[in-house]
């Protein structure tokens, strides 16, 4: 599997509070059955501001200690504000993996234009990822349609089926992945959670067939990586 949302850059977010926490999550991906990752720092303005130097430093350090087979790439999920669209064209937000996609966070219960953020960031050049989409309580099935159909990207995350103790992410959880509006299963994994990557596909799988489950968590996430 590949997993294109996790916080395992170690003391740069609330993902990870060490170099030591950060390899124990890397050998829980591998046994999990993940493969490649994309790890995903929080930019939020106020709260995560840690600098695109610091972010690398600490990821290359990550690298270097992997005692895993999972190949690492860097990205940043980024709380979307309207100073981001600048700070990206500048260089000093991480894309993911170098490329023109950008994992985009929205406030979940505020309303928030995402529609006008997409064609915003698609205007500036990139391709948004919106991540955890089942969060956002101000969204309709509707709202979701009409954003997929900007091009934008729709992750979901998979404890989100599972475990997420908000019975109103579980149902739109549900609700997307009937309608066909998920494009990818992550982890957004921290310390303090559990993956649920396998146990997500093994359900995907069983109810939906082995196509979707594979495209849901790994051929659509590779394609970003391309």
């Amino acid at each position: 599997m590949t997993d294109i949302h996790a916080h395992v850059v170690p003391t740069v977010d609330d993902g990870s509070k060490s170099l030591e926490d950060s390899l124990s999550l890397l050998k829980k991906a591998e046994k999990e059955g993940i493969n490649r990752m994309v790890c995903t720092p929080h930019f939020r303005r106020g709260v995560y501001e840690a600098t695109r130097a610091n972010i690398e430093k600490a990821f290359n350090t990550l690298v270097e200690n992997n005692p895993t087979g999972v190949e690492l790439f860097l990205g940043r999920e980024i709380t979307i504000d309207k100073g981001v669209y600048k700070a990206l064209k500048d260089g000093e937000l991480s894309t993911m993996a170098g490329s023109k996609y950008v994992l985009c966070e929205y406030p979940y219960t505020k309303f928030f234009d995402i529609a006008g953020s997409v064609y915003e960031l698609k205007l500036a050049g990139f391709k948004p990822i919106i991540a955890h989409i089942e969060r956002y309580e101000y969204l309709s099935a509707d709202d979701v349609a009409d954003i997929r159909s900007l091009s934008a990207v729709i992750q979901a995350n998979a404890s989100s089926f599972f475990a997420s103790p908000f019975a109103s992410h579980r149902r739109r959880a549900y609700n997307y992945l009937e309608n066909d509006f998920v494009d990818v299963v992550s982890s957004d994994i921290h310390v303090t959670r559990e993956y649920n990557m396998k146990r997500a596909r093994d359900f995907i799988k069983k109810r939906y067939g082995e196509e979707k489950a594979e495209k849901l968590f790994k051929t659509n996430a590779d394609k970003i990586l391309l």
